[in-house]
């Protein structure tokens, strides 16, 4: 919305704001020296309904002394309203916690790392201050007109794990030790288990119904397991760790191909090697994924790291910097499947494959045993005969296996358009597969772009978005049938039903 007042060709042009809680003036056209009066600008805002005040009135002296000083502003602020008044109580964590969530967020995207799953506050601690909420009052525009108040500010509720200090009201002190958790006016710590080094012989394995956070690492053959989070202040190594919800390694994750993570929620971690990770939610990578299997029911989050070699199995959208690797290093990618299908269908397969070498085996020992000889011992007879059933049996659960893996790769693939994003370069080396269609580079492409799966003259193909441009390109691409999807997969990395953590209650 804009008035104008027009003499001797000088525009004075004043554009209120949609919400009407400010003005600007200014001169059009800009970079002329015009002559007017005071009276010409309050004209201009008279003419577009703007309550004159004694503070408006001081704005607009303002705005003509700085035109006869000789300066020629843009946009001037002429007039401001006062918006509806209002606020709930504020929680503000102390210096001590706020420094540590920096430090652990140094090296990953902001929202990587929840603060309430990393930092864990003692007993009889200063963890935070509140301010007050503030009254809900009317406001009014810059035509005068009062704005209702909105809102109606509410007081933080505390339940008995926080007390407000006695000498000072505003200041929240730890009633027992854990996580705090502040769910929309309430705020309560939630208890946890402290490991404060690392898991050792003297600590033992780690089995708990509540959060832990372990402050050191968990190393080799050691089992850590929660119902629900567990936080780990340096490394995992090639041990198994499970959580009900959420994984946080505030390092990485070093298995050697033995270690095991599972999740019933996210796993979030700065970098993973050699690694087995299982998340009913989102895998987030904050700088690199090497030689990893990696298993996802939720996305893959990687804006900013590579990832080169191993697999990666996705329901939904994978980001990612760079894939493979200049040393053409096979990396595969694999999204818009469903991955525990793929686990369970892993896992039947290596009961096939066993099967059929005790069948080769005994077939073997059968073929090679001389008839007159077996006669001849006492209950050799019944052995051959009890070898030839065990064989049938072995052959029948073959069969039977068989059929229930490709029952079970019937319902592998997801409804949703899931896509690979790349803003680095995808190496020579990845194979990166979205449902059904499977592209092989040869040769290096540059990002940043995406990958998905479109119908191109009724034929579905994969293409490749470039985001900054929007151009399209088809990819060289190959439908493969769903028992591909367990290429590459060997029985360490596949966990079975039994590995994947039990979500606890509510």
């Amino acid at each position: 919305m804009a008035g104008v007042i027009t003499e001797k060709a000088i525009k004075l042009v004043v554009e209120k704001s949609d919400d009407l809680l400010s003005a600007t003036i200014s001169v059009q056209p800009g970079g002329i020296k015009p002559e007017f009066t005071t009276e010409d600008i309050v004209s201009a805002l008279e003419s577009e309904k703007i309550k004159l005040t004694d503070a408006i009135r001081a704005r607009a002296t303002e705005f003509f002394e700085t035109f006869a000083s000789g300066d020629i502003p843009d946009n001037f602020l002429i007039a401001e309203g006062t918006p509806p008044q209002g606020r709930d109580e504020l929680f503000i964590w102390s210096d001590k916690y706020s420094d540590t969530q920096s430090d652990w967020q140094e090296d990953a995207p902001v929202d990587f790392y929840s603060l309430n799953s990393i930092i864990t506050v003692e007993k009889d601690d200063v963890f935070g201050t509140t301010e007050p909420p503030i009254p809900a009052a009317p406001g009014m525009n810059i035509e005068g007109e009062a704005i209702p108040a909105t809102c109606s500010p509410k007081t933080l509720k505390l339940d008995s794990t926080i007390v407000r200090s006695a000498d000072d009201p505003s200041k929240l002190v730890a009633a027992i030790s854990g996580t705090v958790v502040q769910e929309e006016d309430n705020i309560r710590i939630d208890e946890v288990l402290f490991v404060n080094g690392d898991v050792s012989f003297e600590s033992g394995n780690v089995d708990s119904t509540v959060d832990v956070h372990i402050k050191g690492r968990v190393p080799d053959r050691f089992e850590v397991v929660s119902r629900k989070s567990v936080t780990v202040g340096r490394a995992i190594e090639a041990a198994r760790v499970s959580a009900g919800r959420n994984v946080t390694v505030c390092n990485g994750i070093a298995a050697r191909r033995t270690g095991l993570v599972t999740a019933g929620g996210s796993i979030t971690a700065k970098y993973c090697s050699d690694a087995n990770l299982v998340a009913g939610g989102d895998i987030k990578i904050a700088k690199q994924a090497m030689n990893s299997q990696m298993c996802t029911e939720g996305k893959f989050l990687g804006e900013a790291a590579s990832m080169i070699g191993g697999s990666l199995l996705a329901s939904g959208d994978v980001r990612l910097l760079h894939t493979g690797s200049q040393r053409n290093i096979v990396t595969r990618v694999v999204t818009g499947i469903k991955p525990e299908v793929i686990r369970e269908a892993a896992s039947i397969d290596h009961k096939i494959k066993r099967a059929g070498e005790l069948v080769e085996k005994l077939t073997e020992m059968l073929n090679h045993l001389d008839p007159a000889g077996v006669d001849a011992i006492d209950g050799g007879t019944k052995a051959i005969e009890e070898m030839k059933s065990l064989i049938a049996k072995s052959k029948k659960s073959v069969t039977e296996e068989q059929e229930r893996m490709e029952n079970l790769l019937e319902d592998v693939y997801t409804e949703s358009s899931a896509k690979v994003y790349v803003s680095g370069t995808i190496f020579s080396g990845t194979r990166i597969r979205i449902g059904d269609r499977r592209v092989v580079f040869h040769q290096e492409h540059k990002g940043p772009s995406y990958i998905e799966k479109r119908k191109i003259e009724n034929v579905t193909e994969l293409v490749v978005v470039n985001t900054l441009s929007g151009s399209i390109k088809i990819l060289t691409n190959e439908k493969r049938d769903a028992i591909s999807l367990l290429e590459g997969f060997e029985l360490e990395d596949a966990p079975t039903a039994m590995d994947k953590p039990v979500t606890p209650p509510g």
